[in-house]
């Protein structure tokens, strides 16, 4: 077996959120949550946006999964709803015709409290589908936008991530064909 093969498995690719006063977007305040710890706290119909570079470890064809790390702002009854709306597009690299530019697709990551939530409770709300892994070097550009439902409270976000697997430390060519001897 080659020494760019391990055991497949799943990574964490996270991104912070750009904040430059994007035009057409309200964004959140980046404050204290009480703390002296600060992070942006979302209020309905905020957004912000992300960028993601796919690293040279995934596995062809394989799964990916976008999640949001975020924390209600106050406990949480059962029943009460959050949604983060993910608009995102894939571009390959290189060359390849893909455009940043083109029409995004949608996610809508959805949470229903089950009321034993508290204030500031960390919380990972991952996508249910999945999106085909993008090849090495693809960027994926993303607005993620917070409807706070029947919670009708800000809630704090951290950063968002995808999940994606790996069957490789490594590909053998930087550039494409990457997978190529």
């Amino acid at each position: 077996m080659s020494r760019l093969y391990n055991e497949e498995g799943w990574k964490d690719n996270t991104a912070n959120f750009v904040t430059q006063g994007a035009i057409g977007i309200t964004e959140p305040n980046f404050e204290d949550m009480g703390n002296g710890v600060y992070a942006h706290g979302f209020t309905n119909g905020e957004a912000l946006v992300t960028s993601h570079h796919m690293n040279h470890d995934v596995k062809p064809g394989g799964d990916t999964y976008f999640h949001i790390h975020w924390a209600p702002s106050t406990a949480m009854t059962a029943g009460e709803t959050i949604t983060w709306t993910i608009n995102y597009i894939v571009a390959r690299g290189y060359h390849q015709g893909d455009s940043v530019i083109g029409v995004t697709s949608t996610l809508n990551l959805e949470y229903t409290a089950d009321g034993t939530e508290i204030a500031g409770e960390h919380m990972v709300l991952e996508s249910l589908t999945p999106i085909t892994t993008p090849e090495p070097d693809s960027h994926i550009s993303s607005k993620i936008t917070y409807s706070d439902g029947t919670y009708n409270t800000k809630s704090y976000a951290f950063a968002m991530g995808i999940h994606y697997q790996v069957d490789r430390n490594a590909t053998p060519n930087k550039e494409p064909n990457f997978y190529g001897a």
